[in-house]
């Protein structure tokens, strides 16, 4: 039955796909190899077919599915990656101006204005974990890009 449900899917998108000429700002012809076939297997669960252009304020636009965690936007992936930021800083701070322990750092709380959008007290990848991966590598003291041993 998965079979069929596949094969289905696949058939209506090549359907859908040849059924006219297709142009956009990006090229399907330069994302995609046309002339080769994609075997997919499994249990189609959602399929969207987006505008792949950058907008914000849930008005559409290119979304980004990681492997892991929740389907964002573009504007997502920057305030995560400003919220990473903040945080290492802070824990640097913490380790350079007091000499802290890892433990310290976890009790200082440096996440608790990000942890309502971004923590997790239990699963896989828990805010203390997320604090103990910062500052082992801050503690590893990680060469800066450029500079070599």
């Amino acid at each position: 039955m998965k079979h069929f449900v596949c094969a289905a899917f696949a058939l209506a998108i090549v359907f859908s796909l040849s059924a006219g000429s297709v142009s956009a700002h990006h090229s399907f012809a330069a994302t995609y190899l046309e002339g080769q076939t994609q075997k997919i297997e499994g249990k189609v669960v959602q399929f969207l077919f987006r505008n792949p252009v950058y907008k914000h304020e849930e008005e559409g636009g290119t979304l980004i599915i990681p492997g892991h965690g929740r389907i964002c936007d573009e504007y997502e992936v920057g305030e995560y990656r400003d919220m990473i930021a903040i945080i290492r800083d802070r824990v640097q701070a913490m380790i350079n101006n007091q000499g802290a322990t890892v433990e310290q750092v976890k009790g200082a709380r440096l996440t608790a204005d990000f942890d309502s959008r971004y923590g997790a007290v239990t699963g896989p990848w828990t805010t203390d974990m997320f604090v103990e991966a910062v500052y082992t590598s801050l503690k590893q003291g990680r060469p800066k890009a450029g500079v070599s041993k």
